[in-house]
């Protein structure tokens, strides 16, 4: 169902509340978007999937454990986020580009309070698997976002950067996948976008550091619970690819050493922008004011 005019001219008043004349172009506010998200702009939403930019609390509903469970068999594709380029979150989750791997061993989670599966059975009622329950069903078709590890990966993964935030991220382990038919490297996957008290280590694709570094956590990025568990394997994944953890600007990353800035960074800020750049948009579409841009 589209907006009524009504909820139209309540969406446009709250863009004009911002500062920016609702008459500028279509395009000038997708490139808009792209400059402060880093990504495209996602599907224009209708009035019931306007975007969200509250991240789920991990810690409220008992999803902060970091329980591993390999997959041992090595017939299994899978998919690698470790650096994976993130929209921003619609309705509490955020779409990723991430890798697909061809069939080896990777790391799922183990127990019901770890992952996105956690995130998805304990916040949205549903009901997906976990452990071994979790390997039959990648090994019977199912995709989905794991990792490597120890066990490095299987197929290309772009070089990254790590950087450790306070706020919102994407939580990709464990997240279901489809493959992308225009690409057979990028695998799709549907993150939830949480938050952890413990803050989080987010991972950087390196070719967009020059454009975000000093300001990782303004973006949307893949990461985990700030643990110590996350970090021995992150460190262990980054040895396996022959890829020292470092930050955009290559320091050496340790886990408790390396801390971006503060609670209340940029992050929130820039994420209700844009997603009132997203909601403009719409209601710029729904009016048909202009064409949606192809």
């Amino acid at each position: 169902m589209l907006c009524t005019g009504r909820e139209n001219m309540r969406l446009l008043a709250q863009w004009n509340m911002a500062g920016v004349a609702v008459s500028e172009k279509t395009n000038d506010l997708y490139d808009l978007y792209r400059n402060l998200t880093g990504t495209d702009v996602p599907v224009i939403p209708t009035c019931e999937e306007r975007p969200s930019t509250e991240p789920v609390s991990l810690d409220a509903i008992d999803c902060t454990d970091h329980v591993n469970y390999v997959c041992e068999t090595t017939d299994t594709p899978w998919v690698y986020c470790i650096d994976a380029i993130c929209q921003e979150p619609i309705n509490a989750y955020s779409t990723c580009r991430c890798w697909s791997q061809a069939p080896g061993k990777s790391i799922a989670q183990g127990s019901a309070q770890s992952g996105a599966t956690c995130v998805a059975n304990n916040q949205f009622g549903k009901n997906e698997p976990y452990g071994e329950d979790l390997c039959l069903a990648m090994k019977s078709g199912t995709l989905v976002s794991t990792f490597g590890g120890k066990y490095g990966n299987t197929s290309f993964v772009p070089e990254f950067a790590n950087a450790e935030c306070d706020g919102g991220f994407a939580y990709c382990w464990g997240a279901i996948c489809k493959q992308d038919p225009t690409n057979p490297d990028i695998a799709i996957c549907e993150c939830p976008f949480v938050s952890s008290e413990a803050g989080a280590a987010i991972g950087i694709i390196k070719s967009q550091c020059a454009q975000q570094s000093g300001n990782e956590c303004s973006y949307i990025h893949n990461g985990g619970p700030r643990s110590r568990e996350l970090y021995d394997v992150v460190n262990a994944a980054g040895k396996a690819m022959g890829k020292p953890l470092e930050t955009c600007t290559g320091e050496g990353f340790d886990y408790g050493v390396v801390s971006a800035p503060g609670p209340e960074s940029a992050s929130a800020s820039v994420h209700a922008f844009a997603s009132m750049i997203s909601v403009a948009l719409a209601a710029l579409c729904w009016n048909q004011l202009v064409p949606a841009k192809s």
